[in-house]
C-alpha cells in the first residue's frame, strides 16, 4: 500500500465529538458545538461516514470502544474532539461534561478518558491505513476547588503523544501551550475556522493541509498561537482526503446539495407558527447549512469547469 492512489476507494470515518456544556461557566468550549457539527458536514461532503457526539458524559471511551468497532484496517480514520482536556502526571484526559464532582487529578484520570488509551484503540484496528487524531483543546480548566487568578500555577494544555501505528497527530495550539484569555473574542477558535476551510481541499496531500492549517493560524494570531503536529503517516503523508473524478464530484454535491436544503426545509417546518425569527441554535445551523451549500455549489461549478474544458473540439 505504499502507492498514494491505493487510498482512493478506501474507507473513509470520522468520530467527531464537541464537549461544551461544564459545569463552571470558566470552563465552557462556546464553540464545541458548532465546530462539531460544522466538521460533521464539511467531512460527509467528501464522502466520509461520521459518527458524531455532542456533551459525551463518563460514557466517552465506551463511545470510542463502539467506534473502533467498525473500522476496517486500511481505512482512513480521522478523530476529532472539541472541549476541555486537563494534563495528569504527563497524560492527557479529556473531560467529560458531568464533571460536577471535578475536584482533583485522581477525580480526572478516573472519570476523563485517556487521550492516548483512545489513539491506541483507534490506531490498533487500522494499523495497514491512514489514522488523523485531532485535539482541539486551547482552554485551561479548572477544577471545582481552583480558581482562575491562579491560573498560571496550573499544567498547560497538551502533553505530547506517541504511536508505533501510523497517526497524524494535531494540537490545536503548542504542546503545553493554551490561549490566553485575554485574547479578542473568537480568537481561541481561530484553529477550528482554519481547519473547516482547508480539510477538504481538493487533491492536496494531508500533510500540505495541516501545515497550511497551522501557518494561517500562526499568522493570524501574530505568533501567539503555533498548532503543534507530528507526523508519523511516513510515506501515508501524500494521500489525499479528497480526490475522485470530476464528473463523480458533480454527483456528491449534487445529492449533498440536497439533503442540505431538505434539512433547511426541516427547520423551517419545525419554526412555530406565528413566530417572527428562528430561535439561536436553529439561526445558527441556519448559517452552518447555507456556507456549506454555498461551498458546494463553487465546488460543483468548478468541476463542471474542467470536466468540459478537457472535452475534444468538434
Amino acid at each position: 500500500m505504499s502507492n498514494v492512489g491505493d487510498f482512493s476507494s478506501r474507507p473513509k470515518v470520522a468520530l467527531i465529538i464537541g464537549n461544551r456544556n461544564y459545569k463552571r461557566k470558566e470552563n465552557r468550549v462556546e464553540h464545541a458545538a458548532s465546530n462539531a457539527r460544522q466538521l460533521s458536514d464539511v467531512l460527509q461532503a467528501i464522502n466520509f461516514r461520521v459518527t458524531l457526539h455532542m456533551n459525551l458524559k463518563k460514557e466517552m471511551l465506551k463511545r470510542v470502544v463502539e467506534f473502533a468497532k467498525t473500522i476496517e484496517d486500511g481505512s482512513i480514520v480521522l478523530f476529532y474532539y472539541c472541549g476541555q482536556c486537563r494534563q495528569v502526571d504527563g497524560a492527557n484526559y479529556l473531560i467529560p461534561t458531568d464533571d460536577d464532582r471535578m475536584e482533583s487529578d485522581i477525580v480526572a484520570s478516573e472519570m476523563g478518558a485517556n487521550a492516548a488509551s483512545i489513539l491506541r484503540k483507534l490506531t490498533d484496528k487500522n494499523e495497514s491505513g491512514v489514522n488523523i487524531f485531532i485535539l482541539d483543546c486551547v482552554k485551561q480548566y479548572f477544577y471545582n476547588c481552583e480558581s482562575p487568578s491562579n491560573s498560571h500555577r496550573l499544567p498547560k494544555g497538551l502533553k505530547t503523544i506517541t504511536s508505533s501505528n501510523p497517526v497524524f497527530i494535531q494540537f490545536a495550539c503548542g504542546a503545553g501551550k493554551i490561549v490566553s484569555d485575554n485574547r479578542k473574542k473568537n480568537q481561541e477558535n481561530l484553529f477550528a475556522e482554519h481547519l473547516l476551510n482547508n480539510i477538504d481541499r481538493e487533491d492536496v496531500p494531508i500533510i500540505d493541509v495541516f501545515q497550511n492549517i497551522a501557518e494561517n493560524v500562526s499568522q493570524e494570531s501574530k505568533g501567539k498561537q503555533r498548532p503543534f503536529f507530528m507526523n508519523g503517516l511516513q510515506q501515508y503523508d501524500q494521500v489525499c482526503l479528497y480526490t475522485m473524478p470530476d464528473e463523480q464530484k458533480i454527483k456528491d454535491c449534487n445529492v449533498r446539495i440536497e439533503e442540505l436544503n431538505d434539512e433547511l426545509e426541516d427547520i423551517a417546518i419545525k419554526q412555530p407558527q406565528g413566530s417572527g425569527s428562528y430561535n439561536r441554535d436553529a439561526s445558527c445551523r441556519l448559517g452552518e447549512i447555507r456556507a456549506l451549500i454555498h461551498k458546494l455549489k463553487i465546488r460543483r461549478q468548478n468541476a463542471i469547469q474542467r470536466k468540459y474544458s478537457t472535452l475534444p473540439a468538434k
